[in-house]
């Protein structure tokens, strides 16, 4: 255990460059702790190893550049969910007081507190939070109830059926998927960065 944790500290010490080249082709110099240790504090600087069948046949391991920090999509993404939360906010704010029905008062209430919540969850995300992908797919789940439980209830008191829900389902669902097969994301916040 002591050995291991030597080896953690000489290795995080190391150079990226001499890390990769040291744990593909000078690998064979290296006891397997070391290597382990090696292999490990590339992952930790976001490098992967790669493909598994060339390290199960012995061949030297490709280590290849995972995408980390905001950028790319997660980019899109902080834009558009602090977007939309400014606009959820400031549009149900100002339908409470128009709103007499009790029910459309409390959809409205809670429109506006999800909105506060995006806002809260692009604050998480920006600050590179490791809580920040679990807590941004519940806003987008949140969001999919509230725009069911919303057409359920303009349905039921209107008798008009409003499509929007549809939008966001589909909205929803695109952001759910991403946050939880990203490479960035998972590179970003944490292996475990998955909803």
């Amino acid at each position: 255990m002591r050995q291991d944790l030597d080896l953690a500290a000489t290795y995080a010490r190391w150079d990226t460059e001499d890390l990769v080249r040291a744990a593909t082709t000078e690998a064979f110099e290296f006891t397997p702790e070391a290597l382990t240790a090696m292999r490990r504090e590339l992952e930790r600087r976001g490098y992967t190893a790669g493909p598994a069948q060339a390290m199960a046949a012995g061949a030297p391991t490709v280590f290849e550049r995972v995408p980390t920090g905001i950028g790319g999509t997660l980019l899109l993404l902080i834009v558009v969910l602090g977007v939309v939360s400014i606009q959820t906010l400031l549009t149900w704010v100002g339908a409470l007081g128009a709103l007499h029905h009790p029910v459309s008062r409390l959809i409205a209430a809670a429109w506006a507190c999800s909105g506060a919540y995006g806002l809260v969850c692009c604050a998480l995300l920006v600050r590179k939070d490791r809580r920040a992908p679990r807590l941004a797919a519940l806003w987008f789940i949140a969001a999919m109830v509230l725009g069911v439980v919303n057409s359920v209830h303009n349905y039921s008191v209107t008798g008009t059926f409003t499509p929007l829900f549809l939008f966001t389902i589909f909205h929803s669902g695109i952001w759910l998927t991403y946050l939880s097969i990203s490479k960035r994301v998972k590179a970003t916040y944490g292996a475990t960065a998955g909803w």
